[in-house]
């Protein structure tokens, strides 16, 4: 989570959105779905996310909309 903030992926006003990328990241699940548009669901924080990940050693994940699934 730290990481994600630290890279100003997210700021840190945004803690709980960082969190739920972690979460979804350490326990190894595929996908997070969010509502969350303005700050989880947009393709640039996706991008960040899984650069962050892989250069971290964890796998990348997809963030998505409930729709899309």
């Amino acid at each position: 989570m730290l990481s994600y903030i630290q890279r100003n992926i997210f700021p840190p006003r945004f803690e709980s959105d960082a969190i739920h990328v972690a979460t979804t990241t350490i326990f190894t699940l595929d996908a997070l779905v969010s509502w969350n548009f303005h700050h989880l669901v947009k393709l640039s924080k996706k991008l960040a996310v899984n650069v962050t990940n892989l250069s971290l050693g964890y796998h990348p994940i997809e963030i998505v909309t409930p729709t899309m699934l």
